[in-house]
């Protein structure tokens, strides 16, 4: 006992003693060691659906991501504030970004003299001093605001623990508190090492520094961390200058089979030995990467086209200039390097050559069919005189200039600048390659704007849908304010605070590359999630990721469009499931990209890839497998294709042993898989996260229930698994409901049971038998009273249960909608994230053949699709009032309309117009008599 007080004694003193920001230390091997905070960087541990925006709604507008993963279910990211902040500023910062809706933990950064600063985060690692010390372990952790998450495999003595959320204090903190106790052999704040290798192979990839700054490693361009990404493939840059050798060893991969002499007007190009002013811009451009070999490129699979010219003066040197101009778009480059210019007429006025800037101009504007090719100038190297910039980089707003900095973050002190200058790139010392097969280091913003280029190239290789302004927007609005320089809001420069030495900043190749890439470009295909769905990533569109519309069965190969209830065959005759794939891209596809669609057994806990790739249940029986592969056709920007897929329906009696009896149903996944649009996001087993962060997957794990109107069926629905897919006990809160958008809830429509087997009982028992809105029933039933009750149960690790959901409708129940739907969603009871769930579709019309002179039924509806009249012919009998309303189904969003009939007994025909109604899915019912009789499916396109 005496013990136990001893030890909590020193919990509270710790948590009344939190250190202060500038005393951090912590201990190796029982030593003491002193940790010196870095206030320039923070990690931030948010929700999968954490809004980037609320750190700028809070004022945070100095910041960027460097990374962005997404990991068991939550988000980190590391965040960069312009400058250090002082004490006070920083914990400002730290107390409003732990404010944020969805930031779970902010942690600190630590210096390391020259090399980067090293993170921690939210976790940390305890070493017992024996192995039954586990219940010591749990409760210094439970004082501590902290949870004991697993033991470290195959150390049985460690431990990972990870602070709860909102919790103030730091792994750092909390290490040091468990050491103080004295009941644990050794402890681990965690620090976030960076053990993955080099991100290039080329020898001398040491001395770019403007690629990788190890001495300065905040000013740089981010080239790295963009590589992770693109290397600018599909990308063609024209180097406008005095030739590139390129035969050079470290360039001739990448150089374009096409080139240009201006000089003489004539191809290919030269070059002159003595020359290599283009070979070292070339270099800096696209020198190839990981090839063992001197230098490397900011974009190293673009392909560099060289527009050659000695740019000695001449009577004609402005004609033979436009003319480089005018082949390099025409001939389908998409960025233009100009490393040259005219420093004259700064003072007494500007000269201008009207040819030249018609090129440039007519360049912008039509180059990339359209969209504009990018044209980049070098800002001059008269900085030393005051405010100067070269012509022509001066003349126009919408040519990129660019000055130059040094590797501690200062203007270089040549480097051209005033109110044209766009944007700063390392340009002060920077080795590249030189004719000869040589290197060299070289000055001038001659350097720099091909630093910008390559970037413009990255950009583009990701998204080439962008105009030529869009570009220019992503460019300058992600630049990094570096420099101690004053930047401010200018009238004329929209895209943030600007500097008139340093534009909008140095450019940051991975945000720029980051920003594209969220903006869609290029392939990009896409499968909905739900009607609202446009393909974004992540889709914040709703919160059920399993019931997506571009997924359907027929029980025939019909070209049907309403989602049908798989069927077995015992003569193993397929069913047919259509899967609907979009390309919003801006370039055709290829025509190899292939389509994957697996099954699974209907669960509400589903992980990738366990579920889907020929795992079993533990008692042998299949949990899911691969359907079939197919190729996606071309399809140009815009296009969609349905590609059907046969597929024989696994045998229900298998899984008797399981559910006997019952109707268990089953899950479909389609996956794209395409090189040329990869996932977003790394997939992990959190299928979930899978689908609501890369548009190339969908799911559907949708029940369809019939039941006819005005008669009694009983209770109609499926069963569903329920599992826990972690190695330990866990619990999960599962939610019944209806959204607002679906209609009615069905609790108000009908009675509402869940059934469950001796596993979930047990399970439910062991979580306290919560519940809410949901009544336990004697026979061990449970009915559901209201919208999005809840039910939680406490699930043994890697433990499957089987769960019933049924609907009974009272007879005579009447109600507009005839389709009504109903989601069980899980979710992790303690973070709150969802797991998964299950959606039922209700269909609710008349089951029996109506054909009888003495019935109302519609006999016919034509033409069906159709995109104007519509003709419906009905028969009526003894009918004192008659109409048909049209609902929206899905895939359109309309209000419901009527359409008044004539009344009696007979065989009628109506018409009615659809050209004005949106696009999608509409139910027709007859109403006689105030009551539905009879409905059909309409597709309007």
């Amino acid at each position: 006992m005496k013990k136990l007080l001893s030890l909590l004694a020193i919990l509270l003193f710790g948590i009344a003693s939190v250190q202060a920001q500038e005393n951090y230390s912590y201990y190796y091997q029982s030593e003491k060691i002193p940790l010196h905070l870095d206030r320039q960087f923070v990690n931030i541990f948010t929700d999968g659906d954490f809004n980037s925006r609320l750190l700028t709604d809070i004022g945070i507008t100095d910041f960027k991501f460097i990374t962005d993963n997404t990991e068991n279910g939550q988000r980190f990211a590391k965040l960069k504030f312009t400058s250090p902040l002082n004490d006070k500023e920083y914990g400002i910062m730290v107390n409003q970004l732990r404010q944020l809706n969805g930031v779970k933990h902010v942690a600190p950064f630590f210096e390391r003299g020259s090399a980067e600063p090293i993170g921690t985060s939210n976790h940390f690692y305890i070493k017992l001093k024996k192995a039954n010390d586990t219940r010591i372990l749990k409760k210094v952790a439970k004082l501590n605001n902290a949870t004991v998450v697993k033991q470290v495999p195959n150390m049985p003595l460690w431990y990972i623990v990870s602070l709860n959320d909102g919790t103030d204090i730091t792994s750092v903190e909390a290490t040091n508190r468990f050491y103080k106790t004295g009941s644990f052999a050794d402890v681990d704040p965690a620090f976030m090492f960076d053990f993955s290798p080099t991100c290039t192979n080329d020898t001398d990839f040491g001395s770019l520094w403007g690629l990788n700054n190890t001495s300065n490693p905040s000013i740089d361009i981010n080239a790295c961390q963009a590589w992770t990404i693109t290397e600018g493939n599909g990308v063609n840059v024209a180097i406008q200058d005095q030739g590139i050798h390129k035969a050079h060893n470290d360039l001739a991969a990448n150089i374009h089979p096409l080139s240009f002499d201006a000089e003489s007007g004539t191809a290919p190009s030269v070059y002159n030995p003595s020359l290599s002013h283009g070979t070292h811009v070339a270099g800096t451009v696209g020198a190839v990467k990981n090839n063992n070999l001197q230098v490397v490129g900011v974009a190293p699979q673009s392909k560099l086209m060289s527009v050659s010219h000695e740019l000695y003066i001449s009577s004609t040197l402005s004609a033979e200039l436009a003319g480089g101009f005018s082949w390099a778009w025409q001939n389908g480059a998409d960025v233009i390097n100009n490393s040259w210019g005219d420093q004259g007429g700064n003072f007494y006025g500007q000269m201008h050559s009207t040819v030249l800037e018609n090129a440039i101009i007519t360049a912008m504007s039509s180059g990339r069919g359209g969209k504009g090719t990018l044209v980049v100038f070098a800002a001059g190297n008269y900085g030393s005189s005051g405010a100067i910039m070269d012509y022509p980089g001066n003349f126009h707003n919408d040519i990129v200039t660019a000055g130059a900095i040094t590797s501690t973050g200062s203007r270089s002190y040549f480097s051209g600048y005033g109110t044209k200058l766009d944007v700063v790139a390392p340009g002060s010392n920077i080795l590249s390659t030189t004719n000869g097969n040589n290197t060299a280091y070289y000055n001038g913003t001659s350097m720099a704007a091909p630093h910008v280029t390559g970037t413009i190239a990255l950009i583009l290789s990701v998204n080439p849908c962008l105009t030529g302004l869009e570009v220019r927007d992503i460019l300058e609005g992600t630049a990094q304010k570096i420099g101690g320089y004053s930047y401010v809001n200018t009238a004329g420069r929209p895209n943030g605070k600007w500097n008139n030495e340093m534009g909008y900043g140095l450019i940051d190749a991975y945000a720029a590359v980051t920003a594209a890439k969220a903006l869609g470009g290029g392939i990009d295909l896409y499968m909905k999630d739900n009607f609202a769905d446009v393909g974004d990533e992540p889709n914040n569109t709703t919160s059920i990721m399993w019931n997506s519309q571009d997924i359907w069965v027929r029980t025939f190969h019909d070209w049907g469009t309403v989602h049908q209830n798989p069927d077995y065959s015992a003569a193993g005759n397929p069913n047919t499931v259509y899967v609907k794939v979009r390309n919003r891209g801006c370039l055709p596809t290829k025509g190899f990209e292939q389509l994957n669609l697996y099954w699974s057994k209907a669960g509400t806990s589903l992980q990738w890839p366990t579920h889907w790739n020929g795992s079993t249940f533990p008692t042998g029986e299949l949990k899911g497998k691969i359907i079939g592969t197919a190729t996606i056709p071309v399809l140009q920007p815009g296009q969609e294709t349905v590609i059907p897929f046969a597929w024989v329906v696994p045998n229900p009696n298998d899984y008797a042993g399981i559910t006997p009896g019952d109707q268990w149903h089953f899950c479909l996944l389609a996956r794209m898989i395409s090189p040329d649009d990869p996932m977003t996001y790394v997939e992990t087993t959190d299928l979930f996260n899978n689908v609501k962060y890369n548009n190339n997957i969908a799911w559907r794990n949708t029940t369809v229930v019939d039941t006819p109107i005005n008669s009694v069926v009983g209770p109609v629905g499926g069963v569903v698994a329920v599992e826990n897919t972690f190695d330990q006990p866990h619990m999960f809160t599962f939610e019944f409901g209806t959204f607002e958008e679906d209609g009615v809830p069905v609790t108000e429509l009908a009675e509402v049971k869940i059934r469950m087997n001796d596993v979930l009982l047990a399970a439910w028992e062991a979580a306290g038998g919560y519940t809410d809105m949901i009544e336990p029933q004697e026979d061990g039933n449970f009915i559901v009273t209201g919208n999005f009750a809840e039910i939680r149960l406490q699930l043994e690790p890697e433990q499957t249960g089987i769960m019933e959901v049924t609907f009974n409708f009272p007879p005579e129940q009447q109600t507009e909608e005839l389709i009504h739907t109903f989601h069980i969603i899980q979710r992790d009871t303690e973070t709150k994230n969802i797991v998964g769930g299950e959606t039922y579709t209700i269909n609710r019309a008349e089951s029996d053949e109506v054909n009888a002179d003495d019935a109302n039924y519609i006999t016919t509806m034509s033409p069906n699709p159709a995109s104007d009249d519509v003709a419906v012919k009905y028969h009526l009998f003894e009918a004192e009032s008659a109409y048909l309303a049209v609902y929206s189904v899905y895939g359109a969003d309309g209000e419901t309309n009527y359409y008044d009939l004539e009344a009696g007994s007979g065989d009628f025909v109506t018409e009615f117009n659809v050209s004005d109604y949106a696009n999608g899915y509409y139910t027709v019912v007859l109403m006689v008599n105030g009551e539905a009789v009879d409905s059909k499916n309409l597709l309007k396109e």
